[in-house]
């Protein structure tokens, strides 16, 4: 709220910064208006007087809700103070616009506390009585309180049209929170009266009417061919007084912090005037210049109940009670109550919102959507973390991967595989082919076949007979091929039909040792024989086709 954001300013500290603040500020600061109310003790306000061009520091237009308004508000909550006599000494108020500029804010400070200085140079400033022009105030250093404002935060804009303008659509079903500010009833009566020839405190008031009204005002002193001259190069139609400040009037949301703001710095200066000056009317000199360390103590301990029935105090950060507006905004019907989030007294918070049916969201219906910037990740998937800690893509583990923790994959030992919800790993049972499977009996019959065949081929090629002459004493003689030294045999290179035949055989027994249960001796077996089985066979007919070429090739020769 706007009263927790009062920053105090002890003369002492102003005084080491005096100096170098008469050196910051330029004369075009010098020249800049301020709505003044003199008093014992002044209270410095900085407000948004005219929007800032866009890309520029400089001033725009007149901004009426952040600018006439609060600076309405302001001056007449000081005024009615004044009135009720309700401190022992008279408060004072110094409003200057901000152009909603850090740059500008700053400009506008340095400016005010080299007025508080006493900085040489006159001051235009009107009291009650004085017109735009002002009288020459005396020079003489002022008791400063406080600083109100600037009140810009991140809730500033919400409710704000100039945010939404031209993307309505697209921020049609949007929630926004605004700081709790009733409305202030008996502003608008005190607001509709005023008027250029009335209001002479507002230096900025004879602007805001000939831009809101797009007339010019051309008071008693002054000629129309000197208002044409002075004030504008558009020749404009002179305002009829009849015009009427009703004319799109809304109410700036945050006139009452305005009010809680103000009231909470003179409620304190009143405790902190009791402690320092007893029941003496006026400033006791303890009390200048004012202490702004003291000040603060006071300030953090001010409690009261506001005309809003809004009770204020103030926690140990100095913070008061969080009260939040929840706003809807629902494209071109504006922003709509939905409800209020605050904190009691007791410390316990509260949140209570209108029916859902009431409520429009993104998708330009009732319906809530799923608040999730990820959703959770499925069996055997970890995050990988985006720019945020709340989103993250699922990335899938290997087939052979357990999930350790939300982040990490690890692999299982050899002979184990992950469970099903890919949190721990079990072993294996060992799968084989049984000899009892169609499968192994099929394979097995082929390959014996072919065993058989095998061996009847090399049978045809070595026939033998052992005879043992025991008859005539030759039991010594050796062994004979009855088929070995054919001509057909030879023919076919015997050694290397041979090789074939082993290779042949040796691929149809390698069935039997794949069926077989693993063990190491036949898985080596299995992956060693039937690689030499094949090198044997082709080898052989490799050799075999290279020896009947060479054969060929001489024949030809002889023939020639």
């Amino acid at each position: 709220m706007l009263y927790s954001h009062v920053a105090l300013l002890m003369l002492r500290v102003l005084t080491l910064v005096k100096q170098s603040a008469m050196n910051l500020v330029n004369d075009v600061a010098s020249r800049m208006h301020v709505a003044h109310i003199e008093g014992d003790v002044l209270l410095g306000c900085l407000f948004p007087i005219h929007r800032q061009i866009a890309g520029t520091d400089s001033c725009g237009e007149i901004w009426e809700q952040y600018g006439i308004q609060r600076t309405e508000i302001a001056l007449e909550t000081v005024r009615q103070i004044n009135k009720r006599a309700a401190l022992p000494f008279r408060l004072g108020i110094s409003v200057r616009d901000s152009c909603w500029s850090e740059r500008t804010a700053m400009e506008q400070t340095i400016a005010f506390i080299r007025d508080v200085l006493g900085h040489s140079g006159d001051q235009c400033c009107a009291d009650q009585g004085g017109g735009g022009g002002g009288e020459a105030c005396a020079t003489k250093q002022t008791n400063l309180a406080a600083v109100v404002g600037p009140g810009k935060s991140a809730d500033a804009w919400a409710d704000r049209q100039d945010v939404v303008e031209h993307v309505e659509e697209e921020a049609a079903g949007s929630f926004s929170m605004r700081i709790h500010s009733p409305k202030v009833e008996s502003f608008e009566s005190y607001y509709f009266g005023l008027t250029p020839a009335s209001n002479m405190m507002n230096p900025w008031f004879r602007e805001f009417w000939e831009q809101k009204f797009k007339c010019r005002v051309i008071e008693e002193h002054e000629t129309d061919s000197d208002a044409q001259s002075t004030r504008t190069e558009i020749l404009l139609p002179e305002c009829t007084g009849k015009e009427n400040l009703t004319l799109n009037f809304e109410q700036d949301p945050k006139l009452s912090q305005v009010i809680n703001a103000i009231q909470t710095v003179a409620i304190a200066l009143k405790s902190m005037h009791k402690q320092l000056c007893g029941d003496q009317e006026g400033l006791c000199p303890a009390m200048v210049p004012v202490n702004g360390t003291l000040l603060f103590r006071h300030m953090m301990n001010v409690t009261f109940t506001d005309q809003f029935n809004q009770e204020i105090f103030f926690d140990k950060n100095g913070d008061p009670p969080p009260w939040y507006d929840v706003l809807n905004y629902r494209g071109r019907e504006g922003f709509t109550s939905a409800g209020e989030f605050r904190q009691y007294r007791n410390g316990h918070y509260g949140l209570s919102m209108i029916d859902q049916e009431q409520l429009m969201f993104y998708d330009k219906t009732d319906d809530i959507p799923e608040s999730v910037c990820s959703h959770p990740c499925g069996i055997g998937q970890i995050r990988k973390v985006q720019t945020s800690v709340c989103c993250w893509h699922c990335i899938p583990c290997a087939e052979n991967q357990i999930t350790i923790d939300l982040f990490t994959c690890e692999n299982c030992q050899v002979g184990m595989w992950p469970n099903a919800n890919r949190t721990s790993c079990y072993p294996l049972e060992v799968e084989y082919l049984r000899w009892s499977h169609p499968a192994a009996i099929l394979a097995m019959t082929i390959a014996s076949v072919g065993i058989l065949t095998t061996a009847i081929t090399m049978i045809l090629f070595i026939r033998f007979d052992l005879f043992f002459y025991v008859f005539r004493g030759r039991s010594n003689d050796p062994i004979f091929f009855r088929h070995n030294m054919t001509p057909v045999v030879k023919a076919t290179t015997r050694e290397l039909s041979y090789i074939i035949l082993v290779g042949i055989g040796a691929c149809y027994a390698m069935t039997f040792i794949i069926i077989a249960r693993p063990t190491m001796p036949t898985c080596f077996v299995a992956r060693t024989v039937p690689g030499l089985a094949f090198a044997m066979i082709y080898g052989a007919l490799l050799t075999k086709t290279n020896r009947i070429a060479r054969i060929l090739a001489g024949s030809k020769k002889r023939i020639h």
